[in-house]
Formats: structure tokens, C-alpha cells, sequence
């Protein structure tokens, strides 16, 4: 009885009841209060309280979630307890059949960067690799023009020089660089 007078003088509670694992929320009766100096983390991933095989209620890897708080990894990953953050650009699936709760590459036709500007050519956007890498832009001369950083896509006429290449001047009356 000691050591649990010695808990609640901490400024600590909690009460513990079943975690329905079909359900997802926590039980109305349990309540948790923390010192505000610790958000309860470990440092091997897990909260404190939590095992890594999800055998004191926490989920395993690999098990449906909303929050991180619901997993003993801390990490729910696309509604899946996941082993890690997963929070590549092309690495950031959780919930791939046959590898649930493991981080997973974006199929290829995911787009991982926007298409930009790179000087005078268009930078055309970038897909997902299949492997979890972001895949290689590439890129469209404008020839005679620049590429406009608000539409990324390559100028056709000119108001002024700074619509031109390098080296290229606006003629004003053709609308044309040359």
C-alpha cells in the first residue's frame, strides 16, 4: 500500500481497466495523469508502461490504430501501428498488404515533388521510384523563354526581358524573345 500512496503523493493516478481491441478508444473509467515534465516516452520508441509485443494492452505492429498513443511503437502510420515514423517522402505507407505495420515505398505513379523551375527549363514533377526513393526530375528547355515560377511551365511570349533566356532580349513589338 505504500509504494501506491507514494504514486498518488507524485500528483499521479491512473486506474486500470481492459482495452476493447476492437474498439480503439480508451476506456471512460481510466484516467492518467502525468507529471508535466515527461510526455511518457522512452527512449527505445515504446511509452512508458508499454512492451514492445503489446502484451499490457498496447498494440503490436501491424494492428489497426488512430494514434500513436494506441500503439506500444508510438508510431500509427496510413491506420497501422507501425515500427517506425515512415515519414520519407516515398517511404510513408504503413498499411501494404502483406507488410502491415513495416514502412512501404509509394507505388510509382505517386508524384513526390511538384514540377518547378530550373532556370530556363521547366523541372517536371517527380514520381515515387516503387523502391522509396523520389525518382529523378526532368527537364524541359524553354529555349528562347524562362520558365514561369507561377505556373511552372515554360513562357511563349514576353512583356518584358526577365520572360526571356539568358542572353535573350523581348522584342516589344513581336512579343517574342530573340
Amino acid at each position: 500500500m505504500r509504494p501506491f500512496l507514494a504514486f498518488l503523493a507524485a500528483g499521479c493516478q491512473f486506474s486500470i481497466a481492459p482495452l476493447d481491441p476492437l474498439d480503439g478508444a480508451l476506456p471512460v473509467d481510466e484516467a492518467v495523469e502525468m507529471d508535466a515534465a515527461s510526455d511518457g516516452a522512452r527512449g527505445d520508441g515504446t511509452r512508458d508502461g508499454a512492451s514492445t509485443d503489446g502484451s499490457d494492452g498496447g498494440r503490436k505492429i501491424g494492428d489497426k490504430c488512430a494514434s500513436g498513443v494506441e500503439c506500444a511503437s508510438g508510431h500509427c502510420v496510413t491506420g497501422y501501428c507501425c515500427d517506425a515514423t515512415c515519414d520519407q517522402p516515398c517511404l510513408d505507407l504503413c498499411n501494404v498488404v502483406g507488410n502491415p505495420g513495416h514502412c512501404s515505398p509509394e507505388p510509382p505513379t505517386t508524384v513526390c515533388a511538384p514540377a518547378g523551375c530550373s532556370g530556363d527549363a521547366v523541372a517536371l514533377a517527380r514520381n515515387c521510384d516503387g523502391m522509396g526513393a523520389c525518382g529523378a526530375s526532368p527537364q524541359v528547355p524553354c529555349g528562347n523563354y524562362t520558365c514561369d515560377p507561377m505556373n511552372a511551365t515554360c513562357f511563349t511570349a514576353c512583356n518584358d526581358n526577365k520572360e526571356c533566356a539568358m542572353g535573350k532580349n523581348c522584342n516589344m513589338a513581336s512579343h517574342k524573345c530573340m
